[in-house]
């Protein structure tokens, strides 16, 4: 990621972390209004083809979950690997806490894909994010 694109998304994060994230966690909200609000909250930093050596895009989604209040938790991280045995993706499983509307807790659970698109020597040299909650 360029300086540029570094900056929009710092930007992002915090327009975001200042309007609709604060209070995730102590907001009772269905399950499907606590999806939509993270895929939201989300959405720029997931948007494009990545290309560092640190997975930048998916420490800011985590950074992003601290800054809600969120209480989350990181279950499995697994590389993805193709028929010569090359990484050609990075799956990270993950699962966020909240409160229903009755205000008891409720779990939704997540993962997040770097799915490869850079040469065919070197797959994650670029990579597109997906991520999915449910």
């Amino acid at each position: 990621m360029d300086i540029s694109a570094r900056r929009v998304a710092t930007q992002y994060v915090r327009r975001a972390l200042t309007a609709e994230a604060v209070g995730f966690s102590d907001t009772p909200m269905s399950k499907s209004t606590a999806i939509r609000r993270l895929y939201k909250l989300i959405g720029r930093t997931t948007t494009g083809i990545f290309h560092d050596n640190s997975w930048q895009p998916v420490h800011q989604f985590f950074r992003l979950l601290l800054g809600t209040g969120a209480s989350y938790q990181l279950t499995k991280t697994e590389y993805g690997k193709d028929a010569r045995g090359i990484p050609s993706s990075k799956t990270w499983w993950f699962t966020v806490d909240s409160l229903n509307p009755a205000g008891k807790g409720q779990r939704i659970n997540g993962y997040i894909v770097a799915a490869g698109a850079g040469s065919v020597d070197d797959p994650l040299s670029r990579y597109d994010l997906t991520v999915v909650l449910n």
